[in-house]
């Protein structure tokens, strides 16, 4: 199991807000740029995926990329 951080500029963030199609937008667009990278070891990234609210990352709020 491997782990990948996908990073969008920090505009996006407004958008998602307020539409959910474009929330669903961006984590497909994610889910497919993961598996560009899985395809050249012939491994494919889940399309089942919850958007997490109210969670609470240890120490505190998460860092910038």
């Amino acid at each position: 199991m491997s782990t990948f951080d996908v990073v969008f500029n920090s505009d996006i963030g407004n958008f998602l807000l307020t539409s959910a199609e474009f929330k669903k937008f961006v984590a497909d667009t994610a889910i497919d740029g993961v598996n560009r990278v899985l395809a050249e070891h012939k491994e494919k990234c889940s399309t089942d995926y919850k958007i997490l609210k109210n969670l609470k990352c240890k120490g505190g709020e998460p860092g910038l990329l």
